[in-house]
């Protein structure tokens, strides 16, 4: 292993990328990318990687496969420098935040031949520690805050906004993720007529994005919003919407950090399908409700997870929280 970033050559790594893991002061390795499978690079893969750490459910490293975010023509991410400089924040935060040794995360640089690199690119390979390690149940899943927190990053009342202050608030997240075989105009229009005669005493904030942006991952699961779908609540509910319109190019770690503790002070955190909203809650919200049809998990021991295969029930929890706790 060189100790030294600088050393590596520029044809093998950009020197922007290089000069980020430079700041972090990250551990790396130049070496055959086939020799490691613990690998996540999605934020909710990110956050959930950390988890199975915590409760030594996986053994380290844990290794950040950095060649997604190589090249110009066929990378992952539309904005990959972006993407790269939010993860590697988030992760320098969990590690931290959560007194982690720098030794449980790695960063491999590959040796590879630039077509194996490219053929990645276009397929990535799974995320084999979610498969291995999905027979093991956790007893205490219970990963709000407390016990999984990215303090040093500023959670904390300081971000909650003035019209939320002295309330108790529920939020919605707007993005629907399922396979892409689902059936998202059936959901959406189930979850219009709901919410146009929901009413709830909470406040109810709206959190995410507006529309999903056009990228390799949104398109592969045909990812979607149900932000018009939740203007209905409007109707008959006091509602403050924070969303953005789009974060495809533009990834604010601060504005994450700011969503991060607006959830973690609801009373529920409210979801549709997996993906980083879900992950995010799972991490830092007090209590979850989502909706999930489509994937097998492992987390059927979560405490303050209330997750459901069946629509229905889904609709009726939501309904049986409108009142808020004396």
């Amino acid at each position: 292993m060189k100790s030294d970033i600088n050393m590596i050559d520029e044809a093998l790594l950009d020197p922007k990328i290089k000069a980020l893991i430079k700041h972090y002061d990250f551990k790396f390795v130049v070496d055959d990318l086939n020799k490691y499978k613990y690998h996540a690079a999605g934020i909710g893969d990110i956050l959930n990687a950390f988890t199975y750490l915590k409760h030594d459910l996986m053994t380290g490293p844990f290794v950040f496969p950095i060649f997604m975010f190589f090249g110009t023509e066929k990378h992952y991410y539309p904005n990959p420098l972006n993407a790269l400089d939010f993860r590697l924040h988030l992760i320098y935060d969990l590690i931290k935040s959560n007194s982690f040794s720098i030794d449980q995360f790695l960063i491999v640089i590959p040796i590879n031949s630039k077509e194996y690199i490219d053929e990645l690119l276009i397929n990535p390979p799974s995320v084999k520690w979610m498969y291995d390690c999905g027979n093991t149940y956790i007893p205490q899943y219970n990963i709000h805050v407390k016990s999984f927190t990215l303090d040093l990053a500023g959670i904390n009342r300081k971000y909650i906004p003035t019209q939320l202050l002295g309330k108790k608030y529920i939020v919605f997240n707007t993005k629907l993720r399922f396979d892409g075989k689902f059936n998202y105009k059936e959901l959406k229009q189930n979850m219009s007529n709901f919410f146009k005669t929901y009413k709830t005493n909470y406040t109810i904030v709206l959190l995410g994005e507006k529309k999903f942006g056009n990228t390799k991952e949104g398109n592969w699961h045909k990812i979607q919003t149900m932000y018009n779908e939740l203007l209905e609540l409007k109707k008959n509910n006091h509602v403050i919407d924070l969303t953005t319109e789009s974060i495809i190019n533009d990834l604010d770690y601060d504005l994450y950090i700011k969503d991060a503790s607006i959830m973690h002070y609801a009373e529920y955190s409210i979801c549709c399908g997996l993906g980083g909203h879900f992950c995010s809650s799972l991490a830092f919200a007090k209590n979850i409700i989502t909706f999930e049809s489509t994937y097998e998990t492992n987390l059927h021991n979560v405490k303050n997870l209330n997750s459901y295969k069946d629509f229905n029930d889904y609709l009726s929890k939501l309904k049986s929280i409108a009142l808020p706790l004396p």
